[in-house]
């Protein structure tokens, strides 16, 4: 959902400053030169999105985003379970009842 926001304002914005480009490039002076700006403003607030997001997926954080929050498992350092709101061990239900245990 988040992913087709970002996507519909992305092109809402490209095509918001395409058309002051248009716009501006019929005028004459310095409403010319402002509506260059704002293209190239409009242009650059289009492309943050489409970038933060992207920065997201690849350094980790758009992934899992609910992990602890929603009664996920965080592990420690040596790969045991930890409680994700305590940091205290927890014994499973499938552990449990294990034979070895």
């Amino acid at each position: 959902m988040f992913l087709l926001c970002i996507v519909i304002f992305a092109t809402l914005a490209m095509l918001a400053g395409y058309f002051v480009l248009v716009v501006a490039g019929k005028a004459e002076g310095g409403l010319q030169k402002f509506g260059k700006v704002l293209a190239i403003w409009l242009f650059v607030l289009a492309a943050l999105p489409v970038l933060a997001g992207g920065y997201m997926v690849v350094s980790g954080h758009g992934t899992g985003m609910m992990r602890g929050h929603m009664g996920g498992w965080m592990h420690g350092q040596h790969g045991d379970k930890l409680c994700a709101h305590h940091g205290k061990g927890v014994v499973t239900p499938m552990e449990e009842g294990h034979p070895s245990k």
